[in-house]
This record gives structure tokens, C-alpha cells and sequence, in this order.
């Protein structure tokens, strides 16, 4: 099942309602992995797997000073945390509706522990101001 399309514009919707920032497609990720986050939600039901977005430390902080009007020195890492899981828990919900209304979706959850990547059936990549990030969809 390819949602490629849908995700992306899922991904671009979002981005502009949430935080008034323009999203771009682009065919790899750049970047070190070693200041990525990983946001998922779980989908069990009809459809059983996990959508996850990857994005730096950087480009979270920037999206959560977007999103709540706060300088960015202010910023609690619970507050980053929150906007993370808001962000996956919105594409999740959106792409749920593709896959069927039969499914439910889990309390998201953040995590730097990146090994399940490997498991990847799909994987987009965006920039947004100037980093790199990227929503991934595991079916189980």
C-alpha cells in the first residue's frame, strides 16, 4: 500500500496550519542522526503498523517556538516533547483515514532510539527551514 502522494500532502497541510511554514518534498534526508528524534504512533486494526517522523533536536525547537509564541532560550524540553507528539498524532489521524476508519490509533510516544528504521516500508523527505526530516510508515 503507496500513500506517498496523500502523505505528502498530508505533511504539507499540516505544516502550514500548525506552524505557517512551507514544507518541501525532497528525494533523500541529509543530516547526522545523531540529534534525531523519533515521534510514532501506533495503528492497529484493519491496518496494523506505525507511522513515526524523524526530525532534529534543532527543527523541533523551531517548530515549537512556531506553534506556542515562546523564545526559543524559554523552551522546556517537555514543551518540544508535546509538540512532537502533536505533530505525529495529526499525520497519524490524517492517515488513518486513507487506510480505513476501521483502525484506532495509540497514545504517541518520542524516542531517540532510531534502530527500528530498518523496518521502513515507506519513508518521505521533507525540509523545513533549511532542516531535514522525515514521516516513515511501518506495516507489521
Amino acid at each position: 500500500m503507496n500513500h506517498q502522494k496523500e502523505v505528502s500532502q498530508i505533511v504539507l497541510r499540516i505544516f502550514s496550519m500548525m506552524f505557517n511554514e512551507i514544507v518541501n518534498p525532497t528525494q533523500d534526508s541529509q543530516g547526522s542522526l545523531d540529534d534525531n528524534l523519533l515521534s510514532q504512533v501506533d495503528i492497529s486494526g484493519d491496518w496494523n503498523g506505525t507511522l513515526s517522523v524523524q526530525l532534529s533536536k534543532d527543527l523541533l525547537k523551531h517548530l515549537t517556538h512556531k506553534m506556542i509564541q515562546k523564545d526559543k532560550a524559554d523552551l522546556q524540553d517537555e514543551e518540544m516533547i508535546d509538540v512532537a507528539k502533536e505533530l505525529v498524532n495529526l499525520i497519524a489521524g490524517q492517515y488513518k483515514r486513507l487506510i480505513g476508519d476501521h483502525n484506532q490509533l495509540s497514545i504517541p510516544n518520542v524516542t531517540n532510539d532510531l534502530t527500528q528504521l530498518s523496518d521502513t516500508v515507506e519513508s518521505q523527505h521533507f525540509v523545513c527551514d533549511g532542516s531535514y526530516f522525515t514521516v516513515h510508515v511501518f506495516q507489521k
